[in-house]
């Protein structure tokens, strides 16, 4: 990753995991919001609480953030869905704002 610019988010915290994360952070659980462990590399990434023109992508599909809604869904069950959207690109669609960030702990949510 670039250094302290984008940060690796290895795995999705759920359950009691999720739960005590979002305790610790002062959040309470609502739809949408997630929580990700972040890689011990990734700890001093410069993401601080209310940063919102970041998105999330896989790391291994580098276009990703450009590609359309479209293109990801094409052939899926996702695709009548999001027909509509068709032109939005998959950075606007996977947008996040950090609403928490424990660098000691390291997890971070949206």
């Amino acid at each position: 990753e670039a250094k302290f610019e984008s940060a690796r988010l290895p795995e999705r915290l759920l359950g009691d995991e999720e739960a005590g994360a979002l305790r610790s952070l002062g959040l309470k659980p609502r739809p949408g919001r997630r929580v990700y462990r972040l890689a011990p590399n990734s700890r001093e990434v410069k993401f601080k609480e209310g940063d919102f023109e970041l998105a999330l992508a896989p790391e291994d599909w580098p276009d990703f953030l450009n590609r359309s809604l479209k293109n990801v869904t094409e052939g899926t069950s996702l695709e009548q869905t999001y027909a509509s959207e068709y032109q939005r690109r998959m950075g606007d669609v996977t947008r996040v704002t950090v609403v928490g960030i424990d660098r000691d702990r390291g997890f971070i949510s949206f």
